[in-house]
């Protein structure tokens, strides 16, 4: 029905193929608050008393990182140079992500939409004649309330059900509002120039690393602050933050915003590396490989997004064997697999917290079923307590 509607409106092409999403939205978002709930273990969900996952700001390691690129980047020539440029904007794609997955839990799975929208609103405005600069945090601008509409589901529905939400959200965005006059058009096309004065491979790398270490500053400045707090505290507890007066509802949109808006900004560097983007640059799976990455390299930290997106877009550049790459993707599922379990990804290998696994030792010792027959055992040894008689079985324990 949905094909014969749209018969003779090109535009609407999109539809019958996202009616199924539509659904699937409107479903998740008009039933009562509640009703969509994930059965947890409440025990192993919570996080470690002491241990939580907040950190300094990292502005060493972000001018150690930053200085170390513009060093060796005049070394490269213009192929590997674009290839960091484009690796410089997926950090702060990833950085973006992080803000939600790292430090509010909240998994979103349309990333790719405010990178495409981002890229296209850039296009635009640049086309009106509006410069570089105010034209790029403009189309950041543009996104960032389409951010704070998927704080709605956030705030309604439970891990699973957001993914859903969200991964039909950029569904629709891919197959509705993509081939229309605000996004690509009919051409399928959108042409994003550089700014006047960094055209040059080498100026638009210094100037893509300069707007991502902004970028990265202000995630950094949200999850060492208050709202960081808060975040996490609601990861924890949201039934404990709301107890103390603290509104849930306006952090979700704040991270929500943020987020799209640091998206949207990446995605017109993005768009600016290559000159020209389409449809097929930013498609809707495309968010669930980078959550993939993100989580495996490590969602809570600026080294993780650092890593995320040097495995994204310098790995498979560097590897020339066919045979390699064909089973890359192989090995990046195994390790996906295996560093999920992690604590942060292979960020957490790297930055092994000895004190924290220390504690973690200790609350699982306190929690032990033999930790009484230990204890006497203990005393026994010293010469104090009962005798060896008196002492319970594993089983009694």
């Amino acid at each position: 029905m949905a094909t014969k509607l749209v018969a003779g409106h090109p535009n609407l092409a999109g539809l019958p193929s996202s009616v199924p999403f539509l659904v699937l939205f409107a479903v998740l978002l008009s039933s009562r608050r509640g009703r969509f709930v994930e059965v947890v273990d409440e025990q192993r969900s919570l996080r470690l008393p002491g241990l939580a996952l907040s950190r300094p700001f990292p502005g060493k390691a972000m001018l150690v990182t930053a200085a170390v690129a513009v060093a060796i980047v005049p070394r490269f020539n213009d192929s590997q140079i674009l290839s960091a440029t484009t690796t410089a904007a997926f950090v702060l794609v990833f950085a973006s992500l992080g803000l939600l997955v790292g430090q509010a839990r909240l998994v979103s799975l349309c990333q790719a939409a405010f990178v495409a929208l981002g890229a296209t609103t850039l296009a635009h405005l640049l086309s009106a004649g509006v410069p570089y600069l105010p034209a790029l945090l403009l189309a950041g601008l543009v996104v960032a309330p389409l951010g704070a509409l998927l704080a709605v589901p956030a705030v309604r529905l439970p891990g699973l059900f957001l993914a859903v939400a969200t991964f039909g959200f950029g569904v629709l965005a891919q197959d509705l509002v993509f081939p229309t006059g605000f996004a690509f058009g009919s051409r399928s096309l959108a042409q994003v120039p550089r700014p006047a004065g960094f055209t040059g491979e080498t100026a638009f790398f210094v100037f893509t690393l300069i707007v991502v270490v902004a970028g990265i500053a202000a995630v950094e400045w949200l999850r060492t602050g208050r709202l960081g707090t808060v975040l996490q505290a609601l990861a924890d507890s949201p039934a404990g933050v709301e107890s103390i007066g603290v509104n849930p509802t306006a952090s979700r949109v704040l991270v929500f915003t943020a987020s799209a808006f640091l998206a949207a900004i990446a995605g017109g560097l993005l768009g600016s590396v290559t000159q020209t983007v389409s449809p097929a640059t930013f498609t809707a799976t495309d968010s669930l490989v980078w959550l993939a990455v993100l989580v495996a390299a490590g969602p809570t930290s600026f080294s993780g997004a650092v890593l995320a997106g040097l495995l994204y877009n310098q790995l498979p550049a560097l590897v020339s064997s066919s045979t390699i790459l064909d089973w890359l993707p192989v090995g990046f599922g195994v390790a996906a697999v295996v560093l999920a379990q992690t604590p942060d990804g292979l960020s957490g290998l790297l930055h092994l917290d000895f004190a924290r696994l220390a504690a973690t030792s200790r609350h699982r010792l306190s929690r032990s079923p033999h930790r009484d027959r230990r204890t006497a055992l203990g005393r026994l040894s010293a010469g104090s307590g009962p005798s060896a008689d008196q002492l319970p079985t594993v089983g009694a324990v």
